[in-house]
């Protein structure tokens, strides 16, 4: 019986350590965009939706955001993909085992041939998706409405 406990534990640490921080889906967020020139609203409005896969290394959605066409804001949509999630952890003497889960990064990808942004940082504390390194060498920041 001690065995089956011990083994229950284990199996609860291993599958605590695959929770990571998502994007945040149906919450609307405001994007400043970095060396681009698509046609994206500069400090425009996106969100995600249509999320699946929620929970695992494998986000698929759709993304709605405000664009300039023939002079007018219109929302355009494309598919994404968030994948390959890796933590960020940083040292906090106050708990144990001393590592505090701050972020996760993310290789985000505009299916089905569009650019991918290889560092896509989702922060803990207040929701905000940072998108560098990205094929086509852009970058942008989306921050959460409250």
């Amino acid at each position: 019986m001690k065995k089956l406990a011990v083994f229950a534990l284990l199996l609860g640490i291993a599958t605590s350590a695959h929770a990571y921080i998502e994007p945040r889906c149906d919450v609307y967020y405001k994007c400043h965009y970095y060396n681009y020139t698509g046609t994206a609203v500069q400090d425009g409005l996106s969100f995600f939706t249509n999320c699946s896969g929620l929970g695992s290394s494998f986000i698929r959605g759709l993304e709605k955001f405000q664009a300039h066409f023939n002079g007018q804001i219109i929302w355009d949509n494309r598919s994404v993909v968030f994948a390959k999630p890796v933590n960020i952890f940083e040292y906090d003497p106050n708990v144990i085992p001393h590592r505090v889960l701050v972020a996760t990064q993310w290789e985000f990808t505009i299916t089905p041939n569009g650019p991918q942004c290889k560092d896509t940082v989702v922060w803990k504390e207040d929701g905000t998706i940072e998108f560098n390194n990205c094929t086509d060498g852009h970058a942008r920041t989306c921050a959460p409405l409250p």
